[in-house]
């Protein structure tokens, strides 16, 4: 008797997995983001550093003008932009141009509080994609 629930038991679980299976094969899931596999590696609408930088310049500039609007602290005016250490990298697996800014302090030294922001950038459709740390 206990074989016989055993085996039906066995039966049930194999059978959902072949009939989830099959579901998951006949209806692939769709979301509205772009993934890795969509990527078209012939089409190139950043296709240099000059490219992405300037597309970067323009979100990190509208973000400081965006920052000086909204907190005004004693250490920052309206009137104060950053200067930055700039560095582009190509990322041939995620098919992305990352630029990286470290603001720079009138001295020279690297402003730490702030940390680092990144613009990474489709190379084939030109989606920017901001990160902080």
């Amino acid at each position: 008797m206990k074989e016989k629930v055993l085996f039906v038991c066995l039966a049930i679980s194999f059978t959902m997995i072949l009939l989830l299976s099959i579901n998951i094969m006949a209806r692939k899931p769709v979301c509205n983001r772009k993934h890795l596999d969509d990527i078209d590696r012939e089409m190139d609408l950043v296709p240099d550093k000059e490219m992405a930088l300037k597309i970067s310049e323009l979100y990190i500039r509208e973000r400081e003008d965006y920052l000086n609007q909204t907190v005004r602290t004693d250490y920052h005016s309206v009137e104060d932009k950053y200067e930055y250490d700039i560095k582009v990298i190509f990322n041939e697996q995620d098919y992305e141009w990352m630029v990286a800014y470290k603001v720079i302090q009138p001295g020279g030294s690297v402003f730490v509080l702030d940390g680092e922001t990144a613009v990474r950038i489709r190379r084939d459709n030109g989606m920017v994609n901001p990160s902080s740390r």
